[in-house]
């Protein structure tokens, strides 16, 4: 276990508090807006997993549905509640920009 210098030692340090030096992926925030889930695009759908596979009746917004109401229970789709859509991008360390 690392420990960093403003912890005591062995103490364990949650993510937050590490070291960005420490951190496998630095992500940037690009957009952030609330809407009704309902309203997810068709090209939402894929950025938040669907595959082609996951498709019944070639309707990705109908994949979607099936993966929310297994996460969040039986017509938690027919609520429609609004949710945040955060969209960001990854930002890739110096040393790997430069190969």
């Amino acid at each position: 276990m690392l420990v960093w210098a403003h912890h005591k030692e062995q103490a364990y340090c949650v993510s937050i508090h590490m070291p960005r030096w420490a951190s496998r992926i630095t992500l940037e925030i690009t957009d952030v807006c609330i809407e009704r889930l309902q309203d997810i695009s068709y090209d939402d759908c894929f950025a938040e997993g669907i595959t082609e596979a996951d498709i019944p009746n070639g309707c990705p917004v109908e994949a979607f549905c099936n993966l929310w109401e297994s996460i969040n229970g039986k017509n938690s789709w027919d609520v429609n509640p609004y949710v945040w859509r955060i969209e960001f991008k990854r930002i890739l360390p110096v040393d790997e920009v430069r190969q």
